[in-house]
């Protein structure tokens, strides 16, 4: 993008149901931005008054939002806001994070040099449910172009980007059909794994947002073995259908990810608070993650022996090597 270029609209979106509380810091990280030219799109999603009375009591003419009579569901809502966006370019802002000045600038320059990459995203800070901040994530591999094959078998196995600092293209997210109202958890994955499919992955190294983790008061053990056989559900439906231009075996991807699912349900099984849940888990696993995955007789040992500390190091360690982490 040259300094004479017309700069590209912009399109900052976000749905909002509960967590009033949050969503006036959030609302303010979307209005503090000074790209231009910018739209600011909110979905006031089953019309929370306190959301609304904030709303209207906004005068900054880069925003509009619209409302529903009746909550949508996270990726039903992402769409929805979606489909209004007149940008060249969008990102999705939950209502509970907050964008940090200059959020987009940089994604923005890189997709303007860079007419492959469908999507770029940015380093973040983690803070809690009391915007303490709590720590960050910054890729060590800094600003990067990687080709959409090479990132998709990254994907397939573990989210590799954080939403709220992510940029996409608006025609690539037409053509993949936005985010799968039915992916499960994480939601946004799906979207990644389709515009890998046509286009690269970009990421700067920027600190683009905060991103709220619930640190005090975590999903229990019940809820994280669901979100796990959705994640499993999801990449397996994606390795049925591979991009071209893999330089890796299915096979070899398959692997990977059955081997990432056995060392998280190995630790969800290992805080599971009743034996009931815990043989649930364990029962799962061995129907349908051991038996496949490259350590497959190593799983039902350790996680009898309680070796899910050594385990860990193991992987952390095996996951640098192979430029995993």
């Amino acid at each position: 993008m040259t300094a004479s270029s017309a700069k590209p609209l912009v399109s900052l979106i976000m749905s909002t149901y509960s967590h009033a509380q949050h969503f006036p810091a959030s609302l303010e990280g979307l209005l503090i931005q000074t790209y231009d030219p910018l739209e600011i799109i909110v979905l006031a999603d089953g019309s929370n008054p306190e959301s609304l009375e904030l709303l209207n009591a906004c005068d900054d003419p880069r925003l509009r939002y619209i409302t529903t009579p009746e909550p949508s569901g996270w990726t039903p809502a992402w769409n929805r806001v979606g489909a209004e966006v007149k940008g060249k370019y969008l990102l999705y802002c939950a209502h509970d994070d907050i964008l940090l000045p200059r959020a987009i600038d940089q994604q923005i320059y890189q997709m303007e040099a860079e007419d492959k990459v469908v999507f770029s995203h940015a380093d973040f800070i983690y803070m809690d449910e009391n915007a303490v901040d709590i720590g960050q994530w910054v890729s060590p591999n800094g600003t990067f172009i990687r080709a959409g094959p090479d990132a998709w078998q990254l994907y397939v196995i573990q989210t590799r980007c954080c939403m709220q600092t992510t940029v996409y293209r608006r025609d690539a997210w037409e053509r993949v059909g936005g985010w799968d109202d039915d992916a499960g958890h994480p939601g946004d994955n799906s979207l990644y794994l389709k515009l890998l499919g046509v286009g690269d992955e970009g990421h700067v190294a920027q600190i683009a947002c905060r991103y709220r983790v619930r640190k005090n008061n975590p999903d229990p053990p019940d809820k994280r073995f669901v979100y796990l056989q959705e994640h499993l559900a999801l990449g397996l439906k994606h390795l049925a259908a591979p991009p071209k231009g893999l330089n890796v075996p299915v096979a070899e991807i398959r692997s990977r990810l059955l081997q990432h699912v056995a060392l998280v349900g190995l630790t969800i099984m290992h805080n599971a608070p009743t034996p009931v849940l815990k043989r649930e888990i364990r029962d799962w696993l061995s129907r349908n993650v051991w038996p496949d995955s490259r350590w497959g007789k190593l799983w039902p040992f350790l996680s009898v022996v309680g070796g899910l500390p050594i385990l860990n190091a193991g992987m952390s360690a095996y996951r640098r090597m192979r430029g995993l982490a």
